[in-house]
């Protein structure tokens, strides 16, 4: 793959990214395929595969209304680009019902022959944290 190529992935998994637990996600969903699948990793309220766009836009406004808008920009630590998949590690902060969860978590991203995102899996550093904060 061309760097050019390359730089527009990342770029497209960083608008992505921006949109988590936010409530407009209009600007996010042109990224994602028809055939999206999002997973999440663990056993709490908000894990598990969620296929096609309705399904990821609701788990999407879900951690909005979750999190009431809390769900603090990621700081990224490092990407990855593959030739099909970008992982991105990030730092994340978010609030709900006056508590705190700091957190890295793992996000990996695989793009489609249309060059959009058909698959995304997230992984937590701390799962035992993630279940604690978000409930089962």
């Amino acid at each position: 793959m061309s760097e050019p190529a390359q730089s527009d992935r990342v770029t497209k998994v960083r608008q992505f990214l921006r949109h988590i637990g936010k409530r407009d996600i209009s600007e996010v969903m042109p990224l994602l395929s028809p055939e999206v699948t999002y997973h999440v990793v663990g056993s709490h309220a908000l894990s598990g595969t969620y296929s096609g766009h309705d399904a990821v836009a609701g788990h999407l406004v879900d951690i909005a209304e979750r999190t009431a808008g809390r769900f603090d920009p990621f700081k990224e630590d490092d990407v990855m680009v593959g030739l099909d998949h970008v992982c991105v590690l990030v730092n994340i902060r978010m609030q709900a019902d006056g508590r705190t969860l700091r957190s890295r978590h793992v996000i990996l991203l695989r793009f489609d022959f249309r060059d959009q995102i058909d698959h995304v899996t997230v992984f937590f550093e701390n799962v035992d944290a993630v279940e604690r904060f978000y409930g089962k």
